[in-house]
């Protein structure tokens, strides 16, 4: 807890180049495949939201806001490619 260095050093968190990208299932399959690795990620991350409601149930609390708070400025995500994922 000390000494961050010591922890980076023990913990190998980054896979290296000499090493495959893998994670475990819940089933304790491993999977190496970069793109069902990312697909697991996807549903997971996804999924999320509905997992914490079935936890926490549906306390939703909304609010109105005025017009006043609003602007005629867009926010637009750009696409993001599943090669771009894939690559990073």
């Amino acid at each position: 807890m000390d000494n961050p260095k010591y922890f980076w050093k023990t913990k190998n968190v980054f896979p290296n180049k000499t090493e495959k990208t893998a994670i475990k299932t819940d089933d304790g399959k491993i999977v190496t495949d970069k793109l069902t690795i990312a697909q697991m990620f996807n549903e997971f991350f996804t999924c999320a939201v509905s997992r914490l409601i079935e936890v926490v149930g549906p306390r939703i609390i909304t609010r109105q806001f005025s017009n006043e708070r609003f602007t005629n400025k867009h926010f637009i995500l750009q696409p993001v490619f599943e090669t771009f994922v894939l690559n990073h």
